[in-house]
């Protein structure tokens, strides 16, 4: 049974693929240590650990790039930028779908149906008579999980018949608990492929393992480490930064990770920097530049590897900031890039030269205009400590990039947008800017500037951590008397999807405060925002884990009930819009929040229908490709069903991918006529058979 997957697969990271794989520079002789560590039968993880800038990201891109038929999993895009979550949900949730759409015959519908026929005469006044009782209905959010049916033949009923009751329905994929979803979304369908081809292999790719070491609910590195043992043919290959949570990790699993470790003085990692510095250089641009000043390209290549000290990142930055100044005509700064004596070696180095530089660059401009004066003296503010400190502050610890406004209001300086922008422009080589939104380049940035070593040699631009999560909830407190009472409607994404995080970062008596989050006002908020309680479960998921880690007293019980309450709640909420409504929002140019709901939905021809209808409203060709994914992965893996509307949504589903993917397309057209293609037949069903009689006969069926 060989992997399909076609080029489009795993689009949430196609572009992330796509600008790593560009960027970068061969590694033979890591890809082959890898490679060398998957066919050992005792191996399940292969750590890849190297420290910051090391190139872990990009190495796992190329081997995307290179193997099209692993799955793959980027928590960061650069290691700040967030792709999407370092939860175990999240994980196993894209996890489960990439392999649905890589082997759908693996999650086609192997269905338990279980048939019960009942005969009753009389059920009396107060009595009750029930089929199929089930406490707790798991949801497959990747297949149909079950076919029920009931035959009733009662002939009187004075107290109450019923053919099927659940009393708990998980249908909201992410709320499922760990050990269920891992089972649904890789153990299970692992298990069949082995069963079926035992030589196949799933190798799955995960970047920045460490990112999710201390978030709230399950980790990913705490299932890796403690949860069920992979099956035989299942490979993880992690990347990550050294951290002591890695040695849960290795005490664990001992026998079964193979570690790889990237010294960065070592030759192999000296011969890639010398090919990457020498690829950067040689356009004619830098060379002629380097010339001018009587530099020797190939000569100040080793120069700026011997100061790397073995980190790709050091180089990336260097030569950016080179090729900035460079095409923009600053000749001082060029020059002085040029001559390499003059920059530090070392990341910290390359850090503080750039920060000193911003520094002194915004000092000679003086002041800014104060754009909202509280005195008739307060007119004008220093453009580094009244603008760039406080921003320089708000972009180490934002948890995704942000507008140039928003970090205006986030701020709370009290400059005009246009000196914002002119800070930003300043301290560009320490920033990446994507649509508008700016971030640091590398998370390593905020770890230096908020390190307390470098707030006590610089004082004037280092930065206090706590201090700025502080700033931001006070914010969005905005002088409410509780969180009760705070005005969720006027509060912005950002801060519905983040408040949380920044409140635990707090000192303690205000990071106490973070179970008054979970309140009607912010579910309604977030659910108006995003479209469901993704974000709202993760506000009770980190109070809850903040209260266990603060060690609870016996007057935090009602609290800690409170929160299990709300889990158990948002574990029974459901939405089933109609697939118009979620055209509505497309049209509305809300594509994101239609597809936060429909991605958090199981496959099923619903699920199909909405999807059509969003990509038939949504202009945008990023957003357009988005939705035939999501459409790919729901059509692959939805229940095969016979009436006719299914079908013909099924078709739809495929002439709208065939100029995109013809080959999954083809495969979609078959699925809706002739069903599915697997050869295996379903298991046996599950009866209870019994002798027919006469009588009233009802039927009910659940699937």
């Amino acid at each position: 049974m060989a992997g399909k997957r076609d080029d489009d697969a795993g689009l949430l990271f196609g572009d992330l693929i796509a600008d790593r794989s560009t960027e970068y520079v061969p590694r033979p002789w890591l890809v082959q240590d890898i490679e060398r560590a998957l066919p050992d039968g005792s191996t399940r993880i292969v750590l890849v650990t190297g420290e910051p800038g090391a190139g872990k990201t990009s190495l796992l891109a190329g081997l995307a790039r290179a193997h099209p038929e692993w799955q793959h999993y980027f928590i960061r895009k650069d290691s700040r930028t967030a792709l999407v979550g370092s939860d175990l949900q999240s994980f196993l949730l894209t996890i489960g779908h990439q392999l649905a759409r890589t082997w759908p015959e693996l999650f086609e519908p192997q269905r338990l149906e279980v048939t019960v026929e009942q005969h009753i005469g009389v059920v009396e006044a107060g009595a009750r008579a029930v089929g199929i009782r089930i406490d707790d209905l798991r949801a497959s959010p990747f297949q149909r999980t079950a076919a029920l049916r009931v035959e009733q033949d009662i002939l009187q009923v004075s107290g109450s018949a019923l053919g099927v009751e659940i009393g708990t329905a998980t249908v909201e994929p992410r709320l499922l608990e760990p050990a269920v979803l891992a089972h649904l979304a890789l153990i299970g369908p692992a298990q069949v492929l082995l069963s079926d081809a035992p030589d196949e292999r799933i190798v799955i790719l995960v970047d920045a393992l460490d990112e999710g070491a201390h978030g709230p609910g399950a980790t990913l590195l705490d299932w890796l480490a403690t949860g069920p043992e992979l099956p035989a043919n299942v490979r993880v290959v992690v990347s990550s930064r050294p951290h002591p949570a890695l040695d849960r990790l290795r005490e664990a699993r001992a026998g079964s990770v193979a570690e790889i470790a990237i010294d960065p003085l070592s030759p192999q990692v000296r011969d890639d920097l010398l090919t990457y510095a020498d690829r950067e250089l040689a356009s004619v641009t830098a060379a002629k530049a380097l010339r001018a000043q009587g530099r020797d390209p190939v000569a100040f290549a080793r120069t700026l590897v011997q100061q790397s000290s073995g980190n790709f990142l050091y180089l990336a930055m260097y030569l950016r900031a080179l090729r900035q100044a460079i095409e923009e005509g600053d000749a001082p700064l060029a020059a002085r890039m040029m001559s390499a004596d003059t920059v530090p070696g070392g990341l910290p180095g390359l850090y503080t030269f750039f920060v000193e530089t911003a520094r002194a660059d915004l000092e000679r401009l003086g002041v800014f205009d104060i754009s909202d004066p509280l005195t008739p003296t307060d007119l004008v503010t220093p453009a580094w400590e009244g603008a760039a400190q406080p921003l320089l502050g708000v972009l180490a610890v934002a948890r995704e990039p942000m507008t140039p406004e928003q970090l205006r209001t986030l701020t709370g300086v009290r400059v005009w947008p246009r000196a914002v922008r002119t800070v930003l422009g300043r301290i560009r080589w320490l920033l990446s800017v994507r649509d508008g939104r700016y971030a640091f380049y590398h998370s390593s940035v905020a770890q230096f500037l908020t390190d307390p070593q470098v707030s006590r040699e610089h004082p004037d631009w280092g930065i206090a951590e706590q201090e700025w999560h502080e700033r931001i909830v006070r914010h969005y407190r905005a002088g409410a008397q509780s969180w009760a009472d705070v005005d969720w409607s006027a509060v912005d994404r950002y801060g519905l999807a983040h408040l949380a995080h920044h409140l635990v970062q707090c000192r303690s008596a205000i990071a106490a405060e973070v179970p008054e989050l979970v309140c009607p006002g912010l579910r309604l908020a977030g659910r108006a925002a995003f479209g469901s309680d993704r974000h709202f479960t993760r506000v009770v998921e980190t109070a809850a884990e903040h209260l266990v880690d603060a060690a609870p007293t016996a007057s935090d019980t009602p609290t800690m009930l409170f929160l299990a309450t709300m889990r158990r709640q948002l574990r029974r909420a459901t939405s089933m819009a109609a697939p118009a409504v979620y055209g509505l929002l497309a049209r509305l140019g809300r594509v994101d929040e239609a597809m936060a709901r429909l991605s958090a939905m199981a496959p099923s021809e619903h699920q199909m229908a909405a999807l059509l209808e969003v990509h038939r409203h949504t202009a945008h060709p990023v957003h357009r490709a988005a939705v035939r994914e999501l459409l790919g992965e729901a059509a692959s893996a939805a229940p095969l069903v016979t009436h006719d509307f299914a079908r013909g949504y099924m078709e739809e589903a495929a002439r709208t991918l065939a100029p995109h993917d013809l080959r999954l397309a083809l495969h979609l057209w078959e699925r809706a006529q002739h069903g599915s293609t697997d050869p295996r037949p379903t298991r046996s069903s599950v009866r209870r058979p019994t002798r027919p009689t006469p009588g009233t006969r009802s039927s009910t069926s659940h699937g």
